[in-house]
């Protein structure tokens, strides 16, 4: 939906209606239930339609199509949402906060700053969403696909997550501190500063990810694929990496003061520069002789070799 392809809520006409007439009657319902009437959407088209800053509080859509339609700045908190396409859609800084969705596409959708604050998504896709700056504090996903997503900046805070696809998602300065996740793909997701700090990734996948200088203080990462993961420069200071698989990955210069390492697998791993290591957590964890250990030298570790020491100054200034 582009320029001369818009159209406004004047010229659509639903339930032999004009769409404007229903929008307004919707706001005169948020305000007073008496003198509105609350706007339900059943198994309508609205694609392109420009409804931008609409107020559709608590609104109801089910069947409805609103492929490449504008609703920017739109205010759709506690709105109840089934089946619908907002395929391509315009949809920054709308304010969902509260909202139930129910099988709903996103695919390719323009949603920077928008707020999902409490939200409950059950299904659906956000494929190749832009969602920078978005916020899903508080929010719970459910089987959702965002694989291949911008989420630079997003906020996840106290988020709950099972099942959810974000491979090949782009997560620069994202905040997913205290985040609940259960069984949910982040292959090869790539992003600089990302804080994973308080979070707890349960038989999650992250390998192949590219994650620079990211933060898992206090983490719980039990039973998580870290796979050939580039990690380096993180800060994994008292987290929990019980049986999680970390072999062929990128630990250079990373932070282990207090962390876990209770059958962790670091065969082939890099812990070149490695600081906060000690021998009780390296005889914890499971090396070979590809591994790779804080003072340079192959592996397996042995005890009392000094090997869990960084041979000197590892470049990252600590």
């Amino acid at each position: 939906m582009r320029g001369s392809d818009t159209v406004t809520p004047g010229e659509v006409t639903i339930y032999a209606q004009p769409l404007a007439d229903i929008l307004t009657a919707h706001a005169e319902w948020t305000l007073n239930p008496a003198h509105g009437r609350r706007g339900r959407f059943r198994n309508v088209t609205l694609n392109e339609v420009e409804m931008r800053n609409a107020r559709l509080s608590r609104a109801y859509f089910e069947g409805v199509m609103l492929v490449e339609a504008d609703l920017s700045g739109a205010d759709l908190t506690g709105a109840e949402l089934n089946a619908v396409d907002f395929g391509g859609a315009l949809l920054s800084g709308v304010d969902f906060t509260g909202a139930r969705f129910h099988h709903v596409d996103f695919l390719g959708s323009y949603l920077v700053s928008a707020c999902f604050i409490e939200a409950r998504i059950d299904g659906g896709s956000f494929r190749q969403a832009r969602l920078e700056r978005a916020a899903f504090q508080n929010a719970a996903m459910t089987h959702v696909d965002l694989a291949g997503t911008t989420l630079t900046g997003a906020s996840w805070h106290d988020a709950r997550l099972a099942g959810c696809d974000f491979s090949a998602a782009r997560m620069d300065g994202a905040h997913l501190h205290r985040l609940r996740a259960g069984q949910c793909r982040f292959v090869g997701v790539t992003g600089k500063d990302v804080n994973w700090s308080y979070s707890r990734l349960n038989r999650c996948d992250l390998c192949g990810a590219e994650l620079l200088g990211a933060r898992f203080q206090n983490a719980c990462l039990e039973a998580t694929r870290l796979v050939s993961a580039d990690l380096a420069g993180a800060d994994f200071r008292e987290a929990s990496l019980s049986g999680s698989d970390l072999s062929q990955a990128v630990l250079r210069s990373v932070r282990m003061d207090g962390a876990n390492l209770l059958g962790t697998d670091l065969c082939g791993a890099d812990l070149t520069g490695a600081r906060g290591l000690t021998q009780h957590q390296l005889q914890q964890a499971r090396t070979d002789s590809a591994t790779i250990l804080p003072n340079g030298s192959r592996g397996p570790y042995i005890r009392f070799s000094g090997a869990e020491k960084p041979a000197g100054n590892n470049g990252w200034g600590w």
